[in-house]
């Protein structure tokens, strides 16, 4: 199965790896997912979560636009150290119309519907228009994702800038163009002024860097490079020297305490891929008496992501050529060896590699900690779970088809539970912003802390 299932995956994709826009305005479904991800995102979007953070960025955006600020940091992060000043610079544009913060939260919303149009035509570019669809679908309805698009918070900004930084990395490593490494380091220094913890995206940077080919750099990449970073850390690298380095300090003696190795990075990874235990198990709730059936989602995406990874792990490892097989029997260094030419030359297995990476190595790293972990460090995976559960769906349902009469009703079988997971996923997101719109919920029991095990 695994044989027939690599050549026809890899049938199904573009050999020039393009989207065309003319082809995807004309594409009937990305329509519906947009609504559906506009609403979910946008309904009710004045009752947003207003708290501390939100009170100080959006105020430090909008002095800055009233007065002509430069600004060197933002809000003050969780281990005591000020962040670098990138929200507030996105702030600004909604503070230059209007002194409502709830500018802020339209254009993170706004943002975050953004990311799920760049999912699809992501998805699409690279595993086919029916991957494209499911992926786009399951990240559109997502509970956790529809959460952090309807406030404004430093990390909810990653809900677009994350898959921005994977497209540039994919164009250098798979669709093997040019121009891609000097936006991705760009991007990659963006990405750690929104949350620190997405220094771990390094890994994938260098993944890119080893697997992208070497006619796709150009010597100028990495003087431009940084130059970009040096530009959006000016103002902060300031704010350092005048403070003294007190932050780096702060850092580092947080860094110090003694590191932990437990499962709490799984079980939040998990927490990602559907509802949460609160509110929706509170009586107020929409639809709190029906959290148990509602439960099963987490279990269903889950099974979808570990048949994803998997299979896109097969695709990885596994050659169809029958020399690698005979240079694997001579030698192991020889047939390694192989191997890595031979992936070199597929950008379709360096693609899931770099998939993979993106979802494996910054997880296992998190493993061992040595502060708390909080949910929202975890969307830097997103929308990674539902790029490969769209993959697999896409890919059973691919095989299915062209199986005996006989297997039809499985894949009709197939077909039926994606429709019913990406329903109950909207209804348990509408449920949650129903909720917080009206006001069904417990105040102890709501907010960002309901999150943490």
């Amino acid at each position: 199965m695994e044989h027939d299932t690599q050549k026809e995956v890899s049938a199904k994709l573009p050999t020039s790896f393009q989207l065309p826009l003319r082809k995807l305005l004309s594409s009937w479904e990305i329509y519906p997912i947009l609504l559906l991800a506009a609403f979910l995102r946008l309904y009710c979007i004045n009752t947003t979560e207003f708290d501390g953070d939100q009170a100080d960025i959006f105020a430090m955006a909008h002095n800055a636009v009233s007065h002509g600020h430069l600004v060197a940091t933002s809000n003050v992060a969780s281990i005591g150290i000020f962040n670098p000043p990138a929200i507030i610079y996105a702030l600004m544009v909604p503070a230059t119309f209007s002194p409502d913060p709830v500018g802020g939260a339209v254009l993170t919303a706004l943002l975050a519907i953004v990311a799920v149009l760049l999912t699809y035509i992501f998805t699409r570019r690279y595993y086919g228009r029916l991957a494209g669809t499911w992926a786009a679908l399951l990240y559109a309805t997502a509970f956790v994702p529809v959460f952090y698009a309807r406030f404004m918070w430093n990390q909810n900004m990653l809900l677009l800038f994350v898959p921005l930084f994977f497209w540039f990395l994919f164009r250098g490593v798979v669709a093997r163009r040019v121009l891609w490494l000097f936006p991705s380091l760009v991007l990659f220094g963006l990405l750690i002024q929104f949350h620190a913890s997405t220094i771990i995206l390094i890994v994938p940077l260098l993944a890119a860097l080893a697997l992208a080919p070497r006619s796709t750099f150009r010597w100028y990449d990495i003087a431009l490079g940084l130059a970009g970073l040096l530009f959006i850390y000016s103002s902060y690298i300031y704010w350092l020297f005048q403070s003294n380095f007190l932050d780096i300090n702060t850092i580092l003696h947080t860094t110090s305490k003694v590191a932990l190795i437990d499962g709490q990075a799984f079980y939040f990874y998990q927490q990602l891929l559907g509802p949460l235990p609160e509110p929706i198990t509170s009586g107020l709730s929409l639809f709190g008496p029906y959290a148990l059936a509602f439960s099963l989602i987490k279990s269903v995406m889950s099974l979808l992501l570990l048949g994803g990874a998997c299979l896109a792990l097969v695709l990885v490892i596994r050659e169809r050529s029958d020399k690698a097989s005979v240079a694997t029997r001579r030698s192991f260094i020889a047939g390694l060896g192989h191997w890595w030419i031979a992936l070199r030359q597929s950008p379709f297995r360096c693609g899931l590699l770099l998939l993979l990476i993106w979802q494996i190595i910054p997880l296992l790293y998190l493993t061992h900690h040595d502060i708390v972990l909080r949910l929202h460090y975890f969307i830097m995976f997103m929308p990674g779970p539902f790029i490969l559960a769209g993959f697999f769906l896409a890919a059973t349902l691919n095989w299915l088809h062209k199986r005996s009469a006989r297997l039809q009703v499985a894949r009709i079988a197939v077909l039926v539970m994606g429709v019913l997971l990406v329903v109950a996923q909207c209804l348990i997101s509408f449920g949650y912003v129903y909720d917080s719109a009206y006001g069904r919920y417990v105040d102890y029991a709501w907010g960002v802390s309901t999150i943490i095990p």
